[in-house]
Order: structure tokens, then C-alpha cells, then sequence
């Protein structure tokens, strides 16, 4: 697996690492991040054991998901109350 994405910034390495609960977003526009990466990070950290991550597309919205803010405060939120 190796993307310009994933690769160029080695995350793949060390999400494997992580063993906190995680939210993945991506904008459904982003021309950055292609559409398949954020479910391949989160199947690295599954498999390291980290049951604690999701994946979620935020409609409308780029790489920065600052197009639609809502959803993104909304997923943050939920992630820290959990």
C-alpha cells in the first residue's frame, strides 16, 4: 500500500501505534487524500488492536473539511464524549 498520500507521510507507520480512540475524516472533495485511504489507515489500526477508530466522510467538504464545519465539530464532539 502506497499512495502518494500515505506514503509521502509515512502515517501508515505509526497509526499502527496509536491505541486511543480516533476519528478519521475526510471531505467527499478532497483532491488531496484519496477516497480509499482513510479506511486503509483504520484497518492498520484494527488490526494492531485499536477497536476505537471510525472513518467519516464529511459531505461537501475539501481536504480541510472547513466547508462544512458542522459536521466536522459534530464528529469531534462525539469523539470526546465517548
Amino acid at each position: 500500500m502506497r499512495s502518494r498520500g500515505i506514503g509521502h507521510t509515512m502515517t501508515y507507520r505509526h497509526i499502527a501505534k496509536i491505541d486511543l480512540p480516533m476519528v478519521l475524516m475526510r471531505g467527499d472533495a478532497d483532491p488531496l487524500v484519496e477516497e480509499w485511504v482513510p479506511e486503509a489507515l483504520a484497518n492498520i489500526a484494527r488490526e494492531a488492536g485499536n477497536e476505537k477508530i471510525r472513518v467519516v466522510r464529511i459531505p461537501g467538504a475539501h481536504h480541510d473539511c472547513m466547508e462544512n464545519p458542522e459536521a466536522m465539530i459534530d464528529e469531534i464532539e462525539r469523539l470526546v464524549s465517548a
